[in-house]
C-alpha cells in the first residue's frame, strides 16, 4: 500500500494556539470537505484544498459536523449549545438549542433527519417536523451513528453507556462498556442481514453488538485511545484514528491491518472520500490533511499458476489454463506472497506462512499451510523454493528454512532489484538476480558463491532465462531490452539480440526460443528465433508466457491472451524448416495451419513431419494417403522415378492436376494421369492425354456414364450415340423428353431393330408423340400396340379397321370397346361387345353388377331384365375352358336362381310400384301377380329389397277390392303376424275389420282351375307357382298372368 499527501492546510493561530480541527465530513459527492476550527466552520475543495468558506455563527467552539445524505445540508455543533443548520452554499437556514454544549451531531443515510447529541439530552431534526423533542441521557453524551437504513441510531455516553433509539423515538436496546465511548459505527455492511456496531471505547477496546445490544464477535483490544471510528471502502474495512497519532486500517472484524496515515499529535476525526480511495483527517494542532491511499497488486506467477492479494487479507491461487481458482483467507495484512511448484509463500507482518498446494482426487484445488516462520522480518522481496525461503533486502539475501533458522546468505555489490527461483533440484535450486549496477546474477541455494551472467548498462529491472536455461532476457531502467547466450560454452555471455521501448519480457515455459515482451504504445511482440517479432495491441503488461497463452497483467485484473504462432509457422514454411515450424506449431496453432504445415512437408516429400502434422488434427483421410503414397513409393524400383511418381501424387492431391498429368506423362505413366481425370471428371482433359483410339471410347463411355449418374440425361445421350450404343441413347433421349432427336434417331435406324424401334415408341407414347408412336410401331408391324395406342385415343374406327386385317386381335378391341359402353349406359351393345370377344367372364361380371345396382336402386324391372340377361351368359363358356360336370351343374344352378329372381323381382316390381304410386293396373291382373309373387319367394329365400310384408298386404287389400272376402281374411290374418310400418299398420288394422264385417266367399270367376287334373286351386297354394294337387307347375303369360293350358 502506497500513500500521499494530496494537500494539507494548518489552522491560523488564535490568541497563540492553534485550535484543533475536533470533526470533519465529505459531501456525498465527494466535491467538499466541512470542518470544524474553533469557532468557524470550514468548506475546502476536496481536490485542490482550497478553502471555499469560512462560516461564522457559532458563539464558542464547534466540536461536531456532519452533511445530510442527498448533499442539499449540513449541520454544525459546538459549546455555544447551539445546532446550525447550513445550505450547501454556506448559507445559514435555521437553529435550534440544548441546554448543554453539543457534542455530536449526525444524520440519517436515508432521509434528512438530524440527531443531536448533548451533555444532558439528545433530540431529532427534520424539516418536515421543526419542533424538537429533547430526552435526556443519564451521562455526558459523546457520539452517535445510524443505521444504513435509517430505521435506528445509538448513542454513546461518558459513563460507558451505548443507547440504541428507533427513529419514533423509542429505546431499543441499551449496551454497557467499562470505560466513555468517544466512538461508534454502524457498518453500512449487514452481517447475514443484521446491522453490527462498532464501538471504540476508551478503555483501548473495539467491541461489536447486534441491534439487539449482543455482542457477535471478539473484543480487540487496541494501544491507544480511540477518537473516530470510520467505514473504509463501503464497510470492507474499518478506520480508526486515535491518540496514537495514526489512522489505522482493520478488517470489519478488527483485525489490524497497515497504517495509512500519521501526524504529529491526536487525529480526532478521519473519513474517507465516498467515491475515491482517499481520506481525510483533522488533528489537535489545526492540521488538516487529504491523502491518497493507492493499494498496490501483491502478486507472483510460476508457469501458469497466478497467485494475486484480494481485499488485503486473503489469498487468491488461480490456475490460468484450466481458469480455476481458490481462496485462502488469512484473516491477516499479507505483506508479501511467493510461489514456486506446490510451495506458496505468504509474509504478514509478525509471521512467514508456508502453504502446499495440491489438486485432489476430483481434480479440485486445494491447500494446507506446512510451516510457520514466527519472526518480524524486514525484507524488500520473498522468494520461496521446496524447502527453503529467500529474503531480499537492499544488497543482502538472507535464506531460512521452514523452521525459520538462518542458512545461509550473500552479499552483493548493489541494491538487489530483481530476484527469481527458475528450478534445479530440490535444495539446490537456483535463483536469478538483478541489480541496480546492472549485473545479472545466478545463485544456487546451497552455494555461498553467486555466478556473474552478464552486465548492463543500467539498473536491472526484469530478468527471465528460457527453459533450457541457455538464454537471458534482462529489461533495464532504459527499457531496453537485451538477450545474452548464457550456455556453457559461452561463458562471456553473447548479446543475441536486443529491442528498445520495453517494459517486461517473459520466456516461453514451452519453447526454448521463443520470448514476449511489452513494448511501447501498449504492444505485446512475440519473438521466435531470429525472426521478425509478431505485434499486437494489448493493454498491460506480460507476465507470463505457456504455449499459445500470454498471461497479461492490467492494474489487478489478469488476462488469458491466445497468442498467434502463425507468423512463425509461415516463415519457418517459406524457408522448409519443417522441424522447426513443428516445435512452433505444437505450441499451438489453428487446425487450418497444421494442414497447411502438412501440406507443404508433404509436397517437400518430408512425409514424417507432415504424418505427425496431419495426425494432431485427426485428419484420416491424409493419413492413409501418406501411407499409400509410402506403399507407392516402396513398390517403385528407381529411386528418381520413385520421388516423380510421389510428387505427381502430392501434386494431384493439392489440386494441381495439369501439372500433376505432366509428371505422371514424365515418368511414362500416361493411364496414372488419364485415371486422375476421369475420377475428377474432367473429360477434357482426360481426351487431351489420352493417345489410343480404344481408350478414347472407353473414356466417352465412362463419361455416359457419369452423366448419367448425374441426371444429366441429354449429354448422356449425345456421349451414347457418339460411342454407338443406341439402346442407353434412346433411353437417355427418352429420360431427357428429347423428342426430335429421338424420332431422328428412329427414322435411322434398320427395320430389323425391333426392340430399339419398340423403345422409341415406348417413349413417344410417354412423352404424348403418338404420330411418332405409331408411325414406329407401324415401322415394325406391331398390330397390338397399334391397337393399344388406338383404343387410349378412343379411335374405334381405327382399331376396328386393323381387327378386320388382324382378327386374332379381335379382344384386345372389343374388351376396352365394351368397357367404354358401358361407361357410356350402352349395357346391352356393351354386352354384345363381351359376346363378341368371347369373353363371357367379363360379361357375367358386368351384369351382376348391373343387375345389383339395379336391385339397390329400386329399378326391379332392370334387375329382372339383367337377371334373364346373366342366367342366358351362365351358359357360355370361354375358349379353351374346361367343361366337367361339377362346372356344368353349377351353372345351371346359377342360370336357374338367375330365372327365379328375373320372375320375383318383375313380378314385384308391379307390386312396389302400386305401394309408392296412386294409380295401379288392372287389379286382377295385380291379384294374380301378387299371388305369383308370394308363391314364389316362399319356396326359397327371399332376394334383396323384396319385401314380404308388402307383397300380403297387396294381396289382402286386392282381394278385398275384388270381393275375394275369404283370400282377403285369410291374408290379413297373416299380416297380423307381420311387423309393419305404424301408417301400414293402422291402415291394415281398418282393413281387417271391414273384411271380417263381409261373407266369407271369393269370387268363383277368379278362382284358378288346373288344365291337368281339372281341379280348383286354392288361392293360397303351397310354396311354388304348381298345383297343390298334381303339383304340375303353371304356365303364366306374363302379360296377365292367368294359367295357359
Amino acid at each position: 500500500m502506497k500513500t500521499s499527501v494530496r494537500w494539507k492546510e494548518t489552522a491560523d493561530l488564535v490568541e497563540g494556539v492553534r485550535p484543533p480541527i475536533n470533526s470533519l465530513c465529505y459531501s456525498p459527492s465527494g466535491d467538499y470537505i466541512v470542518a470544524t476550527c474553533g469557532v468557524r466552520v470550514l468548506v475546502y475543495a476536496a481536490t485542490a484544498g482550497t478553502m471555499l468558506h469560512s462560516l461564522t455563527g457559532h458563539q464558542d467552539t464547534v466540536y461536531c459536523v456532519d452533511y445530510s445524505h442527498d448533499g442539499k445540508i449540513f449541520a454544525s455543533g459546538g459549546a455555544d449549545r447551539t445546532v446550525i443548520v447550513w445550505a450547501n452554499t454556506g448559507k445559514g437556514m435555521l437553529k435550534f438549542q440544548h441546554k448543554e454544549p453539543i457534542q455530536a451531531i449526525a444524520f440519517s443515510p436515508a432521509q434528512t433527519i438530524l440527531c443531536s447529541v448533548s451533555n444532558a439530552d439528545w433530540a431529532f431534526w427534520s424539516q418536515e417536523q421543526p419542533r424538537v423533542a429533547k430526552h435526556s441521557l443519564p451521562s455526558k453524551g459523546l457520539c452517535a451513528s445510524w443505521t444504513q437504513d435509517g430505521q435506528h441510531v445509538a448513542v454513546g455516553t461518558m459513563d460507558g453507556s451505548v443507547f440504541i433509539f428507533t427513529k419514533s423515538e423509542q429505546e431499543r436496546a441499551r449496551i454497557k462498556r467499562s470505560a466513555p465511548v468517544w466512538s461508534l459505527g454502524f457498518n453500512p455492511i449487514r452481517e447475514n442481514g443484521v446491522d453490527v456496531l462498532v464501538i471504540g471505547s476508551w478503555d483501548r477496546r473495539l467491541s461489536f453488538y447486534n441491534i439487539n445490544g449482543n455482542p457477535t464477535g471478539k473484543e480487540k483490544v487496541l494501544d491507544y485511545d480511540p477518537t473516530r471510528v470510520s467505514f473504509f471502502q463501503a464497510g470492507e474495512y474499518l478506520m480508526i484514528s486515535g491518540s496514537n497519532h495514526k489512522v489505522t486500517l482493520y478488517t470489519k472484524d478488527g483485525t489490524r491491518l497497515v497504517e495509512v496515515a500519521s501526524a504529529e499529535n491526536w487525529i480526532w476525526s478521519a473519513q474517507q472520500h465516498p467515491k475515491l480511495k482517499q481520506i481525510c483527517c483533522g488533528t489537535n494542532d489545526g492540521t488538516i490533511s487529504a491523502i491518497d491511499i493507492q493499494l498496490t497488486t501483491v502478486h507472483c506467477i510460476y508457469n501458469d499458476q497466478y497467485v494475486y492479494r484480494e481485499n488485503m487479507t486473503d489469498i487468491v491461487v488461480h490456475q490460468l489454463t484450466l481458469d480455476r481458482k481458490m481462496t485462502i483467507p488469512c484473516n491477516d495484512y499479507v505483506l508479501r506472497i511467493s510461489n514456486y511448484r506446490d510451495r506458496l509463500a505468504v509474509q504478514f507482518q509478525e509471521r512467514v506462512v508456508i502453504f502446499e498446494v495440491f489438486f485432489d482426487d476430483e481434480r479440485n484445488m486445494r491447500y494446507q499451510d506446512i510451516a510457520q516462520i514466527r519472526q518480524r522480518i524486514d525484507c524488500n522481496s520473498i522468494c520461496v523454493t521446496s524447502n527453503m525461503i529467500l529474503f531480499c533486502r537492499d544488497k543482502r539475501i538472507t535464506l531460512f528454512d521452514f523452521q525459520g533458522n538462518k542458512r545461509r546468505e550473500w552479499s552483493m555489490t548493489s541494491t538487489i532489484r530483481y530476484a527469481k527461483v527458475f528450478g534445479g533440484d530440490e535444495d539446490a535450486e537456483a535463483v536469478l538476480v538483478g541489480l541496480k549496477n546492472g549485473q545479472a546474477l545466478k545463485i544456487f541455494i546451497d552455494n555461498p558463491f553467486p555466478i556473474v551472467l552478464t552486465k548492463v548498462n543500467s539498473g536491472v529491472k526484469c530478468l527471465d532465462v528460457n527453459c533450457m536455461r541457455n538464454k537471458l532476457a534482462v529489461v533495464d531502467d532504459n527499457h531496453l531490452l537485451q538477450v545474452f547466450d548464457i550456455s556453457l560454452n559461452n561463458n562471456k555471455g553473447e548479446l543475441i539480440f536486443q529491442e528498445n521501448n520495453v517494459s517486461a519480457a517473459v520466456w516461453n515455459i514451452d519453447f526454448d526460443d521463443m520470448i514476449s515482451y511489452t513494448g511501447a504504445n501498449s504492444t505485446v511482440h512475440i519473438k521466435t528465433g531470429m525472426l521478425p517479432a509478431f505485434q499486437q495491441t494489448m493493454r498491460g503488461t506480460v507476465i507470463g508466457f505457456k504455449a499459445n497463452r500470454l498471461f497479461h497483467l492490467l492494474g489487478s485484473a489478469i488476462t488469458v491472451l491466445e497468442a498467434p504462432h502463425s507468423h512463425a509457422l509461415y516463415r519457418y514454411i517459406e524457408m522448409k524448416d519443417f522441424d522447426a515450424a513443428y516445435k512452433v506449431a505444437c505450441r499451438g496453432v489453428a487446425e487450418v495451419d497444421w494442414k497447411m504445415l502438412g501440406l507443404h512437408a508433404m509436397t517437400e516429400i518430408n512425409l514424417d513431419i507432415a504424418r505427425r502434422a496431419f495426425t494432431q488434427i485427426r485428419e484420416v483421410k491424409l493419413v492413409e494417403l501418406l501411407h499409400a503414397l509410402e506403399l507407392r513409393r516402396r513398390q517403385v524400383i528407381n529411386d528418381e522415378e520413385k520421388d516423380k511418381l510421389l510428387l505427381a501424387d502430392i501434386m494431384a492431391f493439392q489440386g494441381k492436376y495439369k501439372d500433376a498429368a505432366k509428371q505422371f506423362i514424365k515418368c511414362n505413366n500416361e493411364s496414372r494421369a488419364i485415371e486422375m481425370f476421369c475420377d475428377l471428371k474432367m473429360w477434357d482433359d482426360a481426351k487431351k492425354v489420352c493417345s489410343d483410339e480404344k481408350l478414347l471410347k472407353d473414356l466417352i463411355r465412362q463419361q455416359a456414364r457419369w452423366a448419367e449418374d448425374s441426371e444429366n440425361f441429354t449429354e448422356a445421350a449425345t456421349l451414347y450415340e457418339a460411342c454407338g450404343d443406341y439402346a442407353k441413347a434412346i433411353s437417355m433421349m427418352g429420360q431427357a423428353g428429347q423428342v426430335d432427336k429421338l424420332i431422328a434417331l428412329c427414322r435411322t435406324l434398320p427395320k430389323s431393330e425391333v426392340a430399339l424401334i419398340s423403345e422409341c415408341a415406348r417413349y413417344f407414347k410417354k412423352g404424348d408423340a403418338i404420330p411418332y408412336a405409331i408411325e414406329a410401331y407401324e415401322k415394325v408391324g406391331d398390330s397390338r400396340a397399334l391397337i393399344q395406342i388406338y383404343v387410349d385415343m378412343g379411335d374405334w374406327k381405327s382399331a376396328f379397321g386393323i381387327i378386320e386385317r388382324c382378327p386374332q386381335f379381335s379382344r384386345d378391341v372389343y374388351v376396352p370397346w365394351a368397357g367404354w359402353l358401358g361407361e357410356n349406359d350402352r349395357f346391352e351393345e356393351a354386352l354384345e361387345a363381351f359376346r363378341a370377344a368371347r369373353w363371357p367372364k367379363e360379361a357375367i361380371r358386368m351384369m351382376e353388377t348391373l343387375a345389383s345396382n339395379s336391385v339397390i336402386c329400386r329399378k326391379f324391372q332392370d334387375a329382372a331384365f339383367y337377371y334373364t340377361h346373366l342366367a342366358t351368359e351362365y351358359g357360355t363358356f370361354e375358349d379353351g375352358e374346361t367343361q366337367t360336370d361339377a362346372v356344368m351343374a353349377s351353372r345351371i344352378k346359377l342360370s336357374n336362381e338367375c330365372i327365379r329372381r328375373a320372375n320375383i323381382y318383375y313380378s314385384y316390381h308391379f307390386v312396389y310400384t302400386s305401394t309408392i304410386q296412386p294409380f295401379s293396373p288392372k287389379e286382377d291382373v295385380l291379384f294374380r301377380m301378387a299371388k305369383y309373387c308370394l308363391s314364389i319367394v316362399s319356396e326359397s329365400v327371399i332376394p334383396m329389397n323384396v319385401g314380404k310384408a308388402e307383397i300380403l298386404f297387396t294381396v289382402a287389400r286386392v282381394a278385398n277390392k275384388l270381393d275375394m272376402n275369404r283370400t282377403a281374411r285369410a291374408v290379413f290374418e297373416k299380416l297380423q303376424s307381420v311387423i309393419l310400418p305404424l301408417s301400414l299398420m293402422e291402415q291394415v288394422d281398418v282393413e281387417t275389420l271391414l273384411v271380417r264385417s263381409k261373407n266369407s266367399a271369393d269370387r268363383e270367376e277368379l278362382l284358378d282351375q288346373c288344365y291337368r287334373c281339372k281341379q280348383m286351386v286354392a288361392q293360397l297354394t303351397n310354396p311354388g307357382d304348381c298345383c297343390p294337387n298334381c303339383y304340375h307347375p303353371f304356365v303364366r303369360c306374363y302379360v296377365t298372368f292367368r294359367y295357359s293350358p
